[in-house]
């Protein structure tokens, strides 16, 4: 499990450093925007070879709390959301669960009935 939280908190890491690439960084923080960036170019396109790491193939995924943005969202509108999150991201069912605050197996019938519907 520390290893799925170790995913989240790369990805909420590359979101900080682009938030902060327009303010005064220092050499160690450049140097890992750069490191970062490069990373983003390499495996662009590549999120599904998997001889490339988890950790690196979805470097440039957005947040979670990005892609679900809005309260209240319809409930077809999010499950549909759900549905390309967990397929196109590459997030797992776990962590959307637990983003959403709702039960692994609920999310997992969600998945399979919205993915079912369109086929």
């Amino acid at each position: 499990m520390s290893h799925r939280r170790g995913e989240s908190q790369c990805d909420a890491s590359t979101n900080q450093f682009a938030e902060r690439s327009d303010k005064n960084l220092s050499k160690r923080e450049e140097l890992r925007l750069a490191e970062i960036e490069l990373m983003r170019q390499l495996v662009t396109g590549q999120e599904k070879i998997q001889e490339i790491p988890r950790r690196q193939r979805l470097i440039g995924r957005p947040g979670l709390k990005d892609l679900f943005e809005g309260d209240g969202q319809l409930r077809t509108k999010r499950d549909r959301m759900i549905l390309k999150v967990v397929h196109e991201y590459g997030y797992s069912q776990v962590e959307v669960a637990r983003h959403l605050r709702l039960h692994y197996s609920t999310l997992s019938r969600i998945v399979k009935r919205v993915g079912e519907g369109q086929e």
